[in-house]
């Protein structure tokens, strides 16, 4: 099927979209129109504690999906992640990162943060295969791809309309209020230790919550746990 890749169609698409799958396909229809050859969406919340790229990847154009990223080593992982946490604004760089030239064959890469209004950040990185670029071609493209960002943190509750919350943070919290402890959470999740008392950190923060009885609380009154 060839999608139309017209102002309208696409911002029709993305004021459509409310899942994973529709902003995949409203990426794609942007990466189609301005060129680029694959995409990867990362989610920079909890990368000190959670390395593994596929975990964090919301997004990615590769031939076998987020999933093919699990395959990423943990020093080119560590690596990656320095490089997209230290981003303040948009960058090209002359090839993709070392950790993606797998997956992102080409002339060069892209790379735009977002920072949502919580604080979350999240990073997309561009598979470019045009030599050059002009500026106002770099413009058009980081503009139309942030609005795509903020609408999708919005989606993944990233927003600043709190408390929302994440399937892992409501999962965290439910088996914190059956009385389990980080250590027994996260072998249920198959999460480490420290990323559970992430979640836990970041529910807190969104519920004004003082410990995890109040966590817990709190989440019963406001109809985010039963």
């Amino acid at each position: 099927m060839t999608l139309d890749l017209t102002d309208e169609s696409i911002e029709a698409e993305l004021n459509r979209a409310i899942n994973r799958t529709d902003f995949f396909r409203v990426f794609r229809m942007l990466a189609d129109r301005y060129g680029f050859l694959s995409f990867a969406v990362f989610e920079l919340t909890g990368v000190k504690v959670e390395p593994r790229l596929d975990r964090i990847c919301l997004l990615a154009d590769f031939p076998r999906g987020r999933g093919s990223l699990a395959a990423v080593g943990s020093e080119e992982s560590q690596a990656l992640l320095g490089q997209l946490a230290g981003l303040r604004r948009p960058a090209i760089v002359p090839e993709p990162p070392e950790a993606l030239k797998p997956y992102m064959s080409s002339h060069r890469a892209i790379l735009i943060p977002m920072t949502a209004p919580t604080g979350e950040r999240l990073v997309l990185v561009l598979s470019d295969e045009k030599e050059a670029r002009t500026e106002a071609d770099v413009a058009g493209a980081v503009f139309d791809f942030l609005q795509a960002l903020q609408k999708l943190a919005v989606a993944e509750g990233l927003d600043a309309d709190a408390p929302r919350f994440r399937r892992r943070e409501i999962e965290v919290v439910e088996w914190t209020a059956e009385g389990k402890n980080s250590s027994e959470i996260a072998l249920i999740l198959g999460l480490s230790e420290y990323t559970v008392n992430e979640y836990i950190s970041s529910a807190m923060r969104k519920l004004d919550a003082l410990n995890r009885i109040h966590l817990v609380t709190k989440a019963i009154r406001v109809g985010i746990i039963s």
